[in-house]
């Protein structure tokens, strides 16, 4: 078993408001895989690997070197069902149910760089 950390921080400039959480989660599995893929404006299907039993966590980041926020990229777990948008630097932690088999991912510009991470759950 081993550990896993989350910590996560959202500050509003405008409103003052601010939130703060670090949470601890204890998984069963010690796997992981991390890659770098290139995201294109065709639709990119990330097979969630089978080899470290099942992701229980993933990690993205838009790596794009250009801040234009026309330079983002879209994430479904579904073909063609986006639920969100990662803008240059942006990044997401999400907890993936035990199902989920694959990551799509969908460029607006021609080659954006995204880092991926799962974990095991």
């Amino acid at each position: 078993m081993a550990d896993f950390t989350v910590t996560t921080s959202f500050t509003d400039n405008v409103t003052g408001t601010g939130i703060s959480r670090s949470d601890t989660f204890t998984l069963t599995g010690n796997d992981s895989t991390h890659v770098m893929a290139d995201i294109t404006t065709g639709e990119y299907t990330y097979t969630l690997p089978t080899g470290i039993g099942s992701v229980g966590y993933v990690f993205l980041k838009n790596h794009a070197i250009s801040d234009s926020p026309e330079d983002y990229v879209d994430v479904a777990v579904a073909t063609t069902v986006y639920f969100m948008r990662l803008y240059p630097g942006q990044s997401a932690i999400l907890p993936i149910a035990p199902a989920t088999s694959a990551l799509y991912l969908k460029g607006n510009l021609s080659t954006t760089p995204v880092e991926i991470y799962a974990r095991e759950a």
